[in-house]
């Protein structure tokens, strides 16, 4: 009696243990097919495959004076305009790599008043920043200068 009970248990155990299996089996093939890849902010091994590189290197070329489709004409088109009144400012930027000789991403920053060019700045990424320069630049901030200066052209 003792070896037919233990035959009948053993039974009902590796069919238990074969319904287990193949339910384990289904939920991992299943999962497989719902779960979406994730993408970590600021991950340096997720890179995008296209990065902007503007020809930030020719801003050297330009002068005071010149309008805003003649910077253009030089730099390209810009990653982003903001403008206050008859001000605006006018944003270039090359990506920097790790593999690069600049591994920081570089920005230039026109200035134009009225439509022309009063001054150029630059500035370098933080190396914290991954990813493309184009979506980390740095907001202008419109705030009241502490001096005035007035800019004069001559016509040509």
């Amino acid at each position: 009696m003792q070896v037919k009970f233990n035959l009948i248990h053993q039974e009902r155990w590796d069919l238990l243990m074969n319904k287990a299996l193949a339910l384990c089996f289904g939920l991992i093939a299943v999962s497989g097919c719902v779960t979406e890849k994730v993408v970590y902010r600021n991950s340096p091994s997720v890179t995008p495959s296209v990065v902007t590189q503007q020809p930030i290197e020719k801003a050297v070329n330009l002068r005071e004076g010149m309008s805003e489709s003649e910077v253009i004409s030089v730099l390209g088109t810009p990653i982003t305009r903001d403008f206050q009144g008859k001000g605006s400012a006018l944003q270039w930027c090359k990506t920097g790599g790790v593999t690069s000789l600049f591994p920081l991403d570089r920005y230039v920053i026109g200035f134009f008043y009225d439509g022309k060019l009063v001054g150029v700045r630059n500035y370098q990424g933080r190396l914290e920043d991954h990813g493309d320069c184009s979506i980390l630049y740095q907001q202008i901030e419109w705030t009241p200068s502490d001096r005035v200066i007035n800019y004069k052209f001559k016509p040509k």
